[in-house]
């Protein structure tokens, strides 16, 4: 008996945009504070450190542009909230560290949201199979009924694919699914 087997690839482009080094900039009392706008939100942070990382900010908050200075309020334009905020999470001491468990999280998230992506679910749980996604199997076995399962999913030749134990978790979502006051989604 011959099987197919089913392969999906993702590609991740890295680029090292700075050499990892030790900042020696503090958070001392006398450094200045500013407040950058993006949208709706106002931000706080600490001018001398994010100058020391970005030539953009060391630029924008050396220029005296009438613009940037309302009221020590900086407008940043064609910038995404939580993009600012993940590039103070890598700047800042207290960042969180890029790490293995970092990256495959934000890559979970990613592919849990199905407003991002056309994966299908034989596809996900192939890749949540394949790189140990936890989370991402758990959400896409919890909101996917038993019929879909059943059709979008064990039905399909990738399915043999699978390791056992992505089987298993399958199957006890599929008899769980059918009893009703169990289906979570």
């Amino acid at each position: 008996m011959k099987t197919k087997g089913f392969q999906v690839s993702i590609t991740v482009h890295t680029k090292l945009i700075r050499t990892v080094k030790e900042c020696r900039n503090s958070f001392a009392d006398e450094d200045v504070m500013a407040n950058v706008q993006i949208k709706d939100e106002i931000i706080p942070v600490n001018v001398s450190y994010i100058s020391a990382w970005s030539e953009f900010f060391r630029g924008y908050f050396a220029s005296k542009m009438k613009e940037s200075m309302i009221e020590e309020v900086y407008p940043i334009e064609e910038c995404e909230i939580h993009e600012f905020h993940d590039l103070l999470d890598v700047i800042y001491p207290i960042s969180k560290p890029i790490n293995m468990w970092n990256l495959s999280r934000k890559c979970e998230v990613f592919l849990s949201d199905r407003s991002k992506h056309t994966f299908s679910d034989v596809e996900l749980l192939k890749l949540a199979d394949d790189y140990r996604l936890a989370y991402m199997k758990t959400i896409v076995l919890e909101c996917t009924s038993a019929d879909q399962l059943q059709k979008n999913v064990i039905a399909k030749e990738e399915y043999k694919s699978y390791s056992d134990e992505l089987k298993k978790a399958i199957d006890t979502r599929y008899v769980e699914s059918k009893v009703p006051e169990r289906n979570k989604c």
